[in-house]
This record gives C-alpha cells, structure tokens and sequence, in this order.
C-alpha cells in the first residue's frame, strides 16, 4: 500500500519549549526549537499532513545526519532544504511520502 502525499499547508506557529511537552495537543505547523545539553539546536514540529511529531536538527549539526538551515526568525521562520516526511514499514522499507514542503516566512508550503 503506497500512501498518498498530503498537499496541505498551513501557518507555521511558535510554541516555547517549555510548553512544548505540556499535553496541549498542538495544530499541525506548531513548532518550537530545542537546545540540547551538547549545544545542538533542533527543531521540533507537528507535521503538516497528520500533526506527527517530528524532529529535525538545525545546522550546524552536532552528528553527520542531515541538517537543515533556519533563518532564526520565530514570527516567520524559514528552513533550507525542504522537510519531506517518508513512512517506513516495519521492516525499514519505505512506504511512501506522508508529506513534502519547505518552511518559508511562517507557512508550510507543500510541493
């Protein structure tokens, strides 16, 4: 069963990380960025498509895995390259993509 890109987009919202992990159930889009004990910085976002949590680390990275720019701005953020999340079956195969975008002036924007 391969799964269909979600086309949404939606409004990118900032919520400190103190509130992050306090059971609200944010919308998807809402975001806020962590700092880590060894200095990295990373950025954790309710998808687009399906309000997943996800987690992707801001450069410069602390580890060899893919990082991502962000232009620093809360109100409008922007991220390079693109954020594409993939599902995976239990077996580590790829199913297919749950959603691809850019984070640009404060919205995802589907591709």
């Amino acid at each position: 069963m391969n799964v269909q890109p979600n086309r949404d987009s939606c409004k990118a919202v900032y919520v400190p990380p103190e509130q992050w992990n306090d059971g609200e159930g944010y919308a998807p889009g809402a975001f806020t960025i962590e700092t880590w004990t060894n200095g990295q910085r990373a950025m954790l976002f309710n998808c687009p498509s399906d309000g997943s949590e996800q987690l992707i680390r801001l450069r410069p990275s602390s580890d060899e895995g893919p990082s991502w720019e962000f232009n620093g701005d809360l109100e409008s953020p922007s991220l390079h390259p693109s954020v594409h999340r993939q599902t995976r079956q239990k077996n580590g195969t790829l199913r297919g993509t749950v959603w691809h975008g850019w984070l640009r002036q404060g919205e995802w924007v589907s591709c």
